[in-house]
């Protein structure tokens, strides 16, 4: 098995090396005691060894049966294997296999089937229909937004005008401020369970095919609003987004009505692999998106908004008692 580097490593590679010497040998000329010069030195060198580990690529060439036989395309530990409903391109049932890689595994990824490639990009037919802009079509000032508030009922709307294509673009929001802090982790699983499970109406497969039928999108997410005039305040809402074409907007709400008030969040074996998938894509998040997540930690200490976020989709909900 040979190994060879990332071509889009060489940059990276070459910019660590140049500074490894340039700071080696400035530190063995210009510091002493001349030990120091050396901590100096091994620090940067340890530190390039890593960055020539993350970017290696081996040569790698299957040997055994590949008839009936799937093998892993990424190096690493898996942490699911697991049966889930694909809705974006087998809208069916299928085998789900995540594995977690650390900074010390090879990050590439190879083939894990034989198989042939039917399909890459998009059609000529379909790339001549995007529109094209000229440098003159794009205007300096900024658009203006309308705000417009409206009544139906109790309920208080905000409406902006705008060409959207015949398109309803929703937000639900629903307050939670004054969830307790032991409530507040259950909203992080109610947002990944809402539309994933069985309602009175629909299976959860059925459910699915009913919202990419008739609507562009139905998720839920948790926003929190800081207060900029006042320190510590926030607002959080529980979100349901959905995109309609006017046409389908009365079915869009009573899948949404069905969603929110008859989902059968009894069913604990759905409700298991659901939150084994949330927990798996929490791992990884940790690995692929660490800095994100060390940084809302290292808020959540000082700021409540920030509290919220990581009890809510952070390292607090990922250590939550499942």
């Amino acid at each position: 098995m040979g190994v060879k580097l990332h071509r889009e490593g060489t940059n990276i590679i070459g910019a660590f090396f140049l500074i490894l010497a340039v700071v080696s040998v400035s530190s063995f000329i210009f510091i002493r005691p001349i030990a120091i010069a050396w901590v100096v030195f091994s620090v940067l060198f340890i530190g390039f060894l890593l960055v020539l580990n993350f970017f290696r690529s081996p040569l790698r060439n299957f040997k055994g049966d590949r008839d009936g036989v799937v093998v892993s395309s990424v190096d690493g530990t898996v942490v699911a294997l697991e049966e889930v409903y694909e809705d974006e391109y087998l809208h069916s049932r299928a085998i789900q296999l995540s594995v977690f890689m650390t900074i010390f595994n090879v990050h590439a990824n190879w083939y894990p089937v034989d198989g042939v490639v039917e399909e890459i990009g998009s059609p000529k037919e379909v790339l001549e229909k995007i529109p094209m802009l000229k440098r003159e079509d794009m205007k300096k000032e900024a658009a203006l937004f309308y705000n417009k508030e409206e009544k139906s009922g109790d309920t208080l709307l905000l409406c902006h005008e705008m060409f959207s294509n015949k398109i309803n673009y929703v937000n639900l929001l629903f307050d939670v401020t004054d969830f307790t802090e032991e409530e507040i982790p259950y909203l992080g699983i109610v947002k990944a369970v809402l539309g994933y499970m069985d309602t009175k109406t629909y299976s959860y497969i059925d459910l699915a095919n009913e919202i990419n039928i008739y609507t562009g999108g139905i998720s839920s997410s948790i926003g929190v609003y800081s207060h900029v005039d006042e320190k510590d305040a926030y607002t959080a809402k529980f979100e349901v987004r959905l995109k309609v074409l006017y046409d389908n907007t009365k079915k869009a709400f009573e899948l949404i009505r069905d969603i929110l008030t008859t989902t059968k969040i009894e069913d604990e074996k759905r409700l298991y692999e659901i939150l084994a998938q949330v927990k798996s894509r929490l791992q990884m998040s940790l690995s692929s998106a660490g800095h994100s997540v060390s940084a809302i930690r290292a808020m959540s200490y000082f700021s409540k908004s920030a509290y919220f976020n990581d009890m809510t989709g952070g390292i607090a909900l990922y250590g939550f008692n499942w």
